[in-house]
């Protein structure tokens, strides 16, 4: 009865966040953009304890199912009734001979991570030949340049234009139009926003998050963390060259990228630049530069987000660590 009230408690932890959890990640906003890298994290570290949440269903289950009586025979079979009564915190046995509920003690970790595999798979093959194409094009159509220290590719364009592709297709682009408007202050700031992008692998973040979110959209807490991730991002790299220039000089940067009311980009595509780009750059980035203090409803939504993953990853841990300890004391030595 216990193991049946556990299963009961991790599933009505994973609806409750994964239908709920969206409002936490709002209301935490406030207190989150104060620490974006850690916000990250955090985000990242939720969808990874909801993830190992749902793959624990299954061996959970097939404890209850069969106990240790695993239908496989001769040394194999001997293996694996060896790891689930090594493995089994509630040391239930007395299950049935199937063959079917074996299949759930490896079935929802295998799915999650197809899906998750699948999901990295499609969106780098997606994005790659576009990158590829964008990249080449903007080496053909633009000229590489050293500019405040900083490696870039200069385009030709009317207005201002700053974003970041991949380090190895192209890596930082700007406009002349903006090395001719702006002041030096204020092209380090971008400069450093663009690099800080690159350097704290953020195309690599997105991708992951993306991926996922696309392939489980269906999930609001997913859909949700992979919205807010952009946001933070963008924030942390606002925070790299508010340290480096300060915050005017990079509030008059933001200002002047916004008002030009250019997005990314002559001969790159808008759909992956876009995301990591300061022609976003809006009132809220503003406010976020010139005010730094988080609400306490903030606070304690960030504090119920981390909660809630930590429940998450207890839960999940029940289930996997046991038998990660099996293993590792020598359950598969036949």
């Amino acid at each position: 009865m216990t193991l049946v009230l556990a299963a009961i408690l991790l599933v009505a932890l994973l609806l409750l966040a994964g239908l709920f959890g969206p409002r936490v990640v709002r209301a935490a906003a406030p207190t989150l953009r104060r620490t974006p890298r850690l916000a990250v994290l955090a985000m990242l570290g939720t969808l990874a304890a909801w993830l190992a949440g749902v793959a624990a269903i299954g061996p959970m289950l097939a404890w209850r199912a069969m106990g240790h009586d695993v239908a496989l025979s001769g040394p194999s079979g001997a293996v694996c009734r060896r790891c689930l009564a090594a493995a089994d915190p509630w040391a239930l046995g007395g299950g049935f001979d199937a063959v079917g509920p074996t299949v759930l003690l490896a079935l929802p970790v295998l799915l999650l991570g197809a899906v998750v595999a699948v999901s990295m798979l499609v969106s780098s093959r997606g994005r790659a030949p576009a990158l590829h194409e964008a990249g080449s094009a903007l080496r053909r159509a633009g000229r590489a340049r050293t500019v405040l220290g900083f490696r870039v590719t200069v385009v030709g364009d009317s207005h201002p234009v700053a974003y970041s592709l991949p380090a190895r297709h192209c890596g930082i682009v700007i406009s002349q139009r903006l090395i001719d408007e702006f002041s030096d202050d204020e092209l380090l700031a971008v400069l450093t926003h663009e690099n800080a992008h690159l350097r704290q692998k953020h195309h690599l973040v997105l991708a992951l998050t993306g991926g996922i979110g696309r392939r489980l959209r269906w999930v609001p807490l997913i859909t949700a963390i992979a919205e807010a991730v952009p946001h933070y991002l963008e924030i942390a790299a606002d925070d790299a060259a508010r340290r480096r220039t300060g915050t005017p000089a990079l509030a008059r940067a933001l200002l002047k990228l916004g008002e030009s009311g250019r997005t990314p980009a002559p001969a790159a595509p808008a759909p992956h630049a876009a995301p990591l780009a300061l022609h976003a750059a809006g009132v809220d980035r503003i406010r976020h530069l010139t005010a730094r203090r988080g609400s306490p409803g903030g606070t304690a939504a960030a504090l119920a987000l981390t909660g809630t993953a930590l429940l998450l990853v207890g839960g999940a841990a029940v289930v996997h660590l046991p038998y990660a300890l099996a293993v590792i004391a020598g359950c598969a030595q036949t």
